[in-house]
């Protein structure tokens, strides 16, 4: 027989409901994030799982004081949340930009990282409604089997580039029928 089992049993019983508390937590925040429930971007969801992850890893620790179980996976938790909170807020936006010689796209306040494309391996421009299911989701996102790439932080316009070779990229944008009309002025532009 364990000594003080009533205790231990009590201390497993508590750890057991916090792991049981924020599997649902995580659940829910995946359900949100795929279905989209409240509209909004996908990346500012980033740091509300950032969020969740902190109170999950502090709950962990709150959860192991006096259990005898190391608290370093509580601070573990914590540490990726805070990590994943600073990511998703360095990528929640998309700078867009057209001069005589590129289209490029940078992600958030420091403009890093960015994506350029030169004008003369562009066929076409045009203004599009990006449903990021059809792009592979939010974020930055490559698929090549569909020889195609996307900056999707939201859903709605975009501006989808069509290079020589085929393949495609798209990123949302808030005026995308004159930013398309931008970028096309400027291809047109080129010589050729």
């Amino acid at each position: 027989m364990i000594k003080n089992f009533a205790d231990h049993a009590a201390n497993e019983r508590t750890f057991l409901s916090w792991v049981r508390t924020a599997i649902a937590i995580i659940g829910f925040g995946i359900v949100v994030e795929r279905m989209d429930l409240f509209g909004g971007p996908s990346l500012v969801g980033s740091t509300t799982t950032g969020l969740l992850l902190v109170g999950v890893g502090i709950g962990t620790i709150i959860a192991l004081q006096g259990t005898g179980v190391p608290l370093a996976l509580g601070w573990v938790l914590a540490l990726v949340g805070v990590v994943t909170g600073i990511t998703g807020w360095l990528l929640s936006s998309l700078e867009v930009r057209v001069d005589a010689e590129r289209f490029v796209v940078a992600f958030g306040p420091f403009g890093r990282p960015r994506r350029v494309i030169r004008l003369a391996d562009v066929r076409e421009v045009s203004a599009i409604v990006v449903e990021p299911r059809e792009w592979g989701g939010w974020g930055y996102r490559w698929m090549p089997w569909a020889r195609a790439s996307a900056a999707v932080i939201r859903r709605g316009p975009g501006i989808e580039v069509v290079l020589l070779d085929g393949k495609r990229f798209a990123v949302t944008v808030d005026d995308a029928v004159n930013g398309a009309k931008a970028a096309s002025a400027a291809l047109d532009a080129l010589p050729r």
